[in-house]
């Protein structure tokens, strides 16, 4: 199957030799898969509107002996333009693309996950609650790449949880607050479970409907930070940047 056709969403773009970009593509059918769009950082390519990071397009692509594939056509289907245009959009559109990028295998279908994707990306698009939209969808991609589940028992113990989580450093998962014990190094609140629950289990069409304000966006962010460094060895870059807006908020004169 040397050329193919797949719809999907662009994840990353960097450089690539003379006028070329080396993309990552997330594709309904394929998978995560590396490819090459020639000549698309000519202002006259016809793959230029495709291409951007973070559209959703219909593409073409060539399998030829190299590990990388080669974009022949890419032709948007949904752009979400508006989430350009502001700061806390774009950092949590930045990532949802970087956690499938890293939670997900090359060549490997998620057709789910894409949905999921595709999913966050429009609510933020429509302007939903940045925080909330992304995160309910990220914790779903989670669940999709086999990660997490809906926190209702402790996975140490299975005693039902009626109340907070903690977190011991080292560990994998929270806990409840007998197997923590002393070593306890972060606690999330009841309310943070409840939430967190609340958007394992939304359908996607209602991604920042249960929405978190306050001092719990923060609560959220570590937990879903300390997740991501469990399960992928790494926070993301861009969930890096999403804390910097949030002190910069903290920081503002009231």
């Amino acid at each position: 199957m040397p050329a193919y056709r797949d719809q999907g969403i662009v994840l990353r773009c960097k450089l690539y030799r003379d006028n070329d970009s080396l993309v990552t593509l997330f594709l309904i059918n394929h998978g995560k898969v590396a490819a090459v769009g020639r000549g698309v950082r000519n202002p006259k390519s016809p793959l230029n509107g495709g291409l951007y990071p973070l559209s959703y397009s219909g593409f073409e692509l060539y399998r030829g002996r190299s590990s990388l594939e080669s974009i022949t056509t890419a032709d948007v289907i949904r752009g979400f333009g508006k989430i350009r245009g502001d700061l806390d959009r774009i950092g949590w559109a930045s990532v949802l693309a970087e956690v499938v990028d890293e939670c997900f295998s090359d060549h490997d279908p998620a057709p789910e996950a894409f949905y999921i994707l595709v999913a966050g990306l429009q609510a933020l698009n429509e302007g939903r609650h940045p925080p909330s939209a992304a995160m309910a969808a990220i914790w779903q991609l989670l669940r999709a790449a086999g990660f997490v589940d809906r926190f209702d028992y402790c996975p140490h113990c299975g005693v039902r949880l009626d109340g907070p989580l903690l977190w011991v450093s080292g560990a994998k998962d929270p806990s409840c607050p007998l197997c923590a014990g002393s070593k306890r190094t972060k606690t999330f609140s009841s309310g943070a479970v409840k939430t967190v629950n609340r958007w394992l289990e939304a359908t996607p069409d209602k991604f920042g409907g249960v929405e978190v304000r306050g001092r719990l966006i923060q609560e959220m962010v570590d937990w879903l930070s300390m997740t991501l460094a469990s399960q992928i060895h790494r926070i993301p870059k861009s969930l890096g940047f999403i804390n910097q807006l949030l002190d910069q908020e903290v920081e503002e004169p009231r």
